[in-house]
């Protein structure tokens, strides 16, 4: 991605480096994340004021101030590479795509990305494999890139070194669980999985439910009521996650009860096939219908993000 070479010494620097990257800018926290400490400029005046804002916020965020450049890619998508190494060799496990964000927060993650072609896929998973054998990287890891569209080309922007919120979608797809084996490399084992061994199956979305209205600009609307006592309804209390097993029936002494659930962290996983999948089969729809039933606002994915429903996308 052309930009700084690692962090900008300040304003002065930045202006030297928007020489290589033009308008617009983005200007980013070296020790940032969450989307925080972000600025984008679309011109010389834009980005002199936004330089010491994302400084300060970056400062008051993370305890850091420093920040470099990138040069922005206009209708970008954020393609992900799900990568496994041992220190000594390594392997992908396909990609995800969270390019449906809002405040610089992925809403929206799916595996795999409906836009790669067969051989854009394999280079872009290549260079993700060729990147985590060149640093002898340990662990699961994530090497993120943006895709420009209209080039046919992709950009890389950072690795994160750490298991991520979204890693269900690519267990989901590979059958392969990412967790057990980090677990497994952190505890001296060589990698249990070659490339040859890893394929996909069927299509996984996981999606943030936030607790927003988004007709009200987003104002905050929790959930204060407690969801329907109906079979398979599932709430969130401290504690964790619980679900209702059992119906209440006319002259039955059963009247069901809240147990424990074990969600995306533990538990069988299974994919449905593509052909299979129907809107009340998907967890994105209970979800709604709960929503509903407990009196929050609920809005599709369409209605918050006509970019989403006109088949663009939005970051």
């Amino acid at each position: 991605m052309p930009g700084s070479d690692g962090r900008v010494a300040g304003i002065e620097a930045g202006r030297h480096v928007l020489l290589d990257t033009g308008f617009p800018v983005m200007i980013k926290a070296a020790a940032g994340g969450g989307g925080r400490g972000i600025r984008i400029a679309a011109d010389l005046a834009a980005f002199e004021q936004a330089f010491p804002q994302a400084e300060a916020e970056a400062l008051a965020a993370f305890g850091d101030g420093g920040l470099y450049m990138e040069k922005v890619i206009a209708r970008a998508r954020h393609i992900e590479v799900q990568v496994l190494g041992d220190g000594v060799d390594a392997v992908h496990c396909f990609e995800r795509e969270c390019s449906l964000q809002r405040r610089r927060q992925k809403v929206w993650e799916e595996a795999p990305s409906l836009v790669l072609t067969p051989r854009l896929r394999e280079q872009l998973c290549g260079s993700a494999v060729a990147l985590a054998r060149a640093v002898g990287y340990s662990g699961a890891g994530t090497v993120e890139y943006l895709y420009d569209d209209a080039a046919d080309r992709f950009y890389f922007i950072e690795m994160n070194t750490r298991i991520q919120v979204e890693h269900p979608v690519t267990e989901m797809i590979t059958g392969i669980d990412l967790v057990a084996e980090m677990l497994c490399i952190a505890g001296g084992e060589p990698l249990r999985l070659r490339q040859a061994d890893i394929g996909t199956r069927g299509h996984a979305i996981e999606v943030r439910l936030n607790a927003e209205d988004p007709p009200r600009d987003f104002a905050s609307c929790p959930l204060i009521r407690r969801p329907p006592k109906r079979s398979g309804t599932r709430y969130r209390q401290r504690g964790g996650w619980w679900i209702w097993q059992g119906e209440s029936a006319a002259g039955s002494d059963h009247h069901g009860g809240w147990l424990p659930f074990r969600g995306a962290g533990s538990g069988p996983r299974c994919s449905i096939p593509d052909d299979q999948i129907t809107p009340r089969r998907s967890g994105l729809f209970m979800a709604r219908s709960i929503l509903r039933e407990c009196g929050g606002a609920e809005n599709s994915p369409g209605d918050c993000f006509p970019a989403k429903r006109d088949g663009r996308i939005s970051c």
